[in-house]
């Protein structure tokens, strides 16, 4: 299962790719999944050590969005005005994969 799950969110990365759209610093809800995504690829998850790195991975894709003009979403229409705030969108996903952790 977790492999049909890495080759899904892979496959999800050329899509954006193929579409000119980076998939990384979109201030969206993606960049907080983005960083999971190469934790599972270049690592693995094991269950313990692993989810450890998950979960600072999802803090650390959503960090990240703070100091980013949004690209994608509605967040977008803001024209600069939520530079330095967490993307909400980003924000929800860790919030919910921390409660599932």
């Amino acid at each position: 299962m977790r492999s049909n799950g890495l080759a899904a969110a892979g496959e999800a990365n050329k899509s954006f790719e193929s579409d000119n759209i980076s998939m990384l610093l979109l201030n969206s809800a993606l960049d907080a999944l983005y960083p999971v995504y190469d934790v599972i690829k270049n690592r693995g998850v094991e269950r313990d050590s692993g989810m450890e790195a998950f979960a600072q991975a999802v803090k650390d894709g959503t960090e990240q969005t703070r100091n980013l003009e949004a690209k994608a979403g509605r967040a977008r229409y803001v024209q600069g005005r939520g530079v330095g705030k967490v993307d909400p969108g980003a924000f929800a996903v860790y919030l919910l994969l921390k409660a599932l952790l």
